[in-house]
């Protein structure tokens, strides 16, 4: 399965990949065939139910990020100023579960190949990609390997790693699009304090020209935060596309004689 672009991926595209769409249809497959005796349900029949899981964690981390930006959009100046919310603060919790749910994704992403490809993982089920790496030859998927070796790929992964660790170590995270107007928000929020009501500067950063840098400040934020979104869906595409011809490594030949009939109906191409 191929698209025209790779770099124009919706979350539709995504779901519609053949990897993803049998992996979906025999796990509902296995649970309608047990929902009356769950503990009827095999290994390796588990095996692809956890398999599916992951994928599910994954998309959730994708949901998450579209979530903070619907959040992001709205922004209720009354009810936020009367808890001391201020525009930047609340756009940089939105970017921090952004930030957060990107980490996620690569490390649920390094679970996918251990689980694939029999590699060996932590306590925690997390493999790290030394792990990965020193498994190229026996792994066997260069298309794989230069997903993750790209370097606008590795660029993208290396920055909000940074962020990540910054904000959960340091509790430092900055938006860029505020550097310009960071100290008038504070300069604002003071000056409307009784105690500091005549604070220098107070009346410019209460006037309608800042009021309109934050909210260029804010716009600018959303577009950085949709543009985030829409490179994570890229990548998750063509992750996912990356692994399709490997599928077969997960279902046995348990799940494949009794789910034929679901796996050749969805992908036709994949050779038992």
């Amino acid at each position: 399965m191929k698209k025209k672009s790779e770099e124009d991926a919706t979350i539709d595209d995504i779901y519609d990949i053949p990897f993803v769409k049998m992996l979906t249809r025999v796990s509902c497959e296995i649970l309608l065939a047990k929902k009356t005796d769950f503990g009827a349900i095999t290994d390796d029949e588990k095996a692809i139910l956890d398999l599916y899981q992951l994928f599910r964690n994954i998309m959730c981390c994708l949901n998450s990020i579209r979530t903070a930006i619907v959040f992001s959009k709205r922004y209720d100046k009354q009810y936020l100023g009367k808890n001391e919310v201020n525009e930047e603060q609340y756009m940089t919790y939105h970017y921090d579960t952004i930030v957060h749910k990107l980490a996620t994704i690569k490390d649920l992403e390094f679970k996918v190949v251990a689980y694939i490809y029999k590699l060996p993982v932590n306590k925690h089920g997390n493999c790290s990609w030394d792990t990965i790496s020193k498994k190229r030859e026996e792994i066997n998927n260069e298309r794989l390997f230069m997903y993750f070796e790209k370097e606008s790929h590795k660029a993208f992964l290396l920055s909000f790693d940074k962020k990540r660790n910054k904000s959960t170590h340091d509790g430092k995270l900055s938006l860029t699009e505020f550097k310009d107007v960071s100290g008038l928000l504070w300069i604002r929020d003071i000056s409307n304090d009784l105690l500091y009501k005549d604070i220098p500067g107070g009346d410019y950063a209460n006037s309608w020209y800042v009021s309109h840098l934050i909210k260029t400040s804010r716009k600018e934020t959303i577009r950085h935060m949709e543009q985030i979104y829409k490179s994570s869906i890229n990548l998750r595409y063509n992750f996912f596309n990356c692994l399709f011809e490997d599928l077969s490594k997960v279902f046995t030949d348990e799940v494949k004689t009794n789910y034929r009939n679901t796996i050749a109906d969805v992908f036709n191409t994949l050779k038992f």
